[in-house]
């Protein structure tokens, strides 16, 4: 399953490992927000981009997520949906792009978490 969590209360981003399969196993990544569809995508990247947030693979073995903690780009997710509460996490299942090595999410498939 392609999915990530979005926690507001603690800014915290946490994606499943097998969203990073999906799109390749990346050393980097990268977010990119698009308000008009109501999504976000997270993308390869490489470290000559500024924007890359880098994956330590090797600190990913015991866990199942990778999490980034990143107040500002929570709150440009925030911005996606008007009836997302700033205190609680959500869950979103996403899609990969063929041959681009994305994974799409949209804010429709979101389900706040308890």
């Amino acid at each position: 399953m392609l999915a990530l969590s979005i926690d507001f209360k603690h800014h915290r981003i946490r994606i499943h490992k097998a969203t990073l399969h999906a799109i390749g196993k990346p050393e980097y990544i990268q977010f990119l927000i698009d308000p008009g569809q109501r999504a976000f995508a997270i993308t390869r990247s490489d470290k000559t981009d500024l924007l890359a947030h880098p994956l330590h693979w090797a600190r990913l073995t015991g866990g199942p997520s990778f999490e980034l903690h990143s107040k500002s780009l929570v709150n440009s997710l925030l911005g996606l949906c008007e009836s997302w509460q700033g205190d609680r996490t959500y869950r979103i299942c996403g899609e990969i792009t063929p041959n681009e090595d994305t994974a799409v999410f949209h804010v429709a498939n979101a389900i706040m978490l308890l």
